[in-house]
């Protein structure tokens, strides 16, 4: 979209989680993001599991500070409410807006493959490393990727719910995304 978005805060170097985002929301998954203000190590609690950052869970990699954190979650149990706590820097952070709904089951199995897909530059010739994308069409609920390191990104719309929470998202033809 050749916009450029930057994220700042003006919160000292703590381990608490802030813009807490809930994506990619379906049936029976979720993605849950945050920032934080210092290098931290967090973690994911959630209905009597622990869950990972992305980037350490796959290949057994050794877990590292970060201070941008991206958790995806799977196999819940669809029309249920979750809470989580955001374990961070040691401490238990849990509040009322920790929470969310899955969607209902869809009636159709996923729809043919649809992507939203790009790379993202920290500075003109180097790509960005621990980022996210996030992505707001309307009528989806909200979605993002982790920014892989070489800064690639893709989301795959096929498997976007609508707002309802009732089915697949049908992409319009015309339609301008966030």
């Amino acid at each position: 979209t050749n916009k450029t978005t930057s994220v700042q805060t003006k919160a000292s170097g703590t381990c608490s989680p802030t813009g807490v985002q809930i994506t990619n929301l379906t049936h029976k998954s979720v993605d849950i993001s945050f920032m934080t203000s210092s290098t931290c190590l967090a973690n994911i609690q959630l209905a009597g599991k622990s869950y990972g950052d992305i980037r350490f869970s796959v290949g057994n990699k050794t877990e590292v500070p970060t201070r941008t954190h991206y958790f995806q979650v799977d196999n819940l149990t669809l029309n249920t409410n979750y809470r989580f706590t955001v374990v961070s820097g040691g401490q238990n952070f849990d509040l009322p807006s920790f929470e969310f709904l899955t969607a209902n089951k869809p009636p159709a199995d996923i729809p043919a493959s649809k992507l939203a897909w790009g790379k993202v530059f920290s500075s003109p010739s180097s790509p960005a490393v621990n980022a996210i994308v996030y992505l707001n069409i309307p009528g989806a609920l909200p979605l993002s990727s982790f920014v892989t390191t070489d800064g690639n990104w893709n989301i795959p719309l096929s498997a976007s719910f609508n707002e309802a929470k009732t089915d697949w998202f049908d992409i319009p033809r015309s339609i301008s995304e966030d």
